[in-house]
């Protein structure tokens, strides 16, 4: 467990990261208390109440748009079309002009269908009952 830890600790000096966790033992470490990372203990069960938490908690711009790749959560870089010529679906690519790409896994990113339901599904978490 040290280890996990210790590479945990590691990123978010890194990167300027909060942690997020329900693990209110983790946030009692000195690292937390001396204020040298900053950590939110997630309370809800239901995933809509964690979002709801942490965007208040945080003041989440709720705003902008989704920058980090779902799989590995590196930031979204802006590619060409022709880029993702043969990795985007290709009713994706006739019908899209803007892509994104994540440099570490390449998973290709457009405003299609699931992007409009994500923010659907944002503005419900934060607007409705979970």
């Amino acid at each position: 467990m040290r280890s996990i830890y210790g590479g945990l600790v590691q990123i978010v000096q890194r990167e300027g990261r909060i942690i997020l966790t329900k693990d209110g033992r983790l946030l009692e470490r000195q690292l937390f208390t001396s204020g040298q990372l900053e950590g939110v203990r997630v309370w809800g069960d239901h995933f809509i109440e964690q979002i709801r938490q942490v965007v208040t908690e945080l003041g989440v711009d709720t705003t902008k748009d989704f920058t980090r790749c779902i799989e590995c959560n590196a930031a979204l870089l802006a590619v060409a079309k022709e880029d993702v010529k043969d990795i985007a679906p290709p009713y994706a690519f006739q019908s899209q002009e803007e892509f994104k790409q994540c440099p570490i896994c390449h998973r290709v990113y457009w405003q299609g269908i699931h992007w409009h339901n994500m923010w659907r599904e944002l503005a419900q978490a934060l607007d409705g009952d979970p």
